[in-house]
């Protein structure tokens, strides 16, 4: 799948702004505890557009998908651990930190363009660079521009999925913008 920026992305691909409206998580969550598969379609709807940009930045395009499906069987799978100590969104998210890591012990991720990730503009020429550019931050940062830039969560939001102060995760944010203005010669 090709990762489209602006409005000219065929239907039915993947764009930076592909977000479902979320709905009442919450409620679609306790039915996923209760075992309404329907929900948990709903839950994915409104999250795997997110998950999967936060993912591919991770791991790339192959394992991203494959780890996107790990996240919901596990979600659909341990939906009676969510205690609501954070939201519905964050704890989907602390699985697919958890997931990406793991895969990430397993296999060295790589970033080569393969003919099925044909690019057809400048603008995804310089999303691919940027992502590139995110790929060799330092973990700690590159989770947070990972989460916050491209799985939209909030700061406050990442600071609960990483489990860190919200003054840890804006310092980390700030390193991170400044090694990429340097790297990639703009204002990220």
């Amino acid at each position: 799948m090709t990762i489209f920026i602006g409005m000219d992305a065929p239907p039915g691909s993947l764009t930076l702004r592909d977000t479902a409206p979320p709905g009442d998580d919450l409620a679609h969550l306790r039915r996923v505890q209760a075992g309404d598969q329907g929900a948990l379609r709903a839950l994915y709807d409104a999250h795997h557009a997110g998950l999967y940009r936060f993912l591919r930045a991770s791991l790339g395009r192959e394992d991203a998908e494959e780890v996107l499906q790990d996240v919901f069987v596990t979600a659909w799978q341990r939906a009676g651990t969510f205690r609501g100590a954070s939201t519905v969104s964050t704890w989907l998210y602390g699985i697919a930190r958890n997931h990406a890591r793991n895969r990430s012990r397993q296999v060295k991720v790589t970033w080569e363009l393969q003919e099925s990730d044909a690019l057809h503009s400048p603008e995804q020429l310089d999303f691919l660079a940027a992502l590139q550019a995110v790929r060799r931050l330092p973990t700690k940062e590159r989770e947070v521009v990972e989460l916050v830039s491209l799985g939209e969560l909030s700061l406050q939001e990442a600071a609960q999925v990483l489990g860190v102060p919200l003054g840890t995760v804006k310092s980390r944010q700030h390193a991170a913008r400044a090694k990429l203005r340097a790297e990639l010669g703009g204002t990220p």
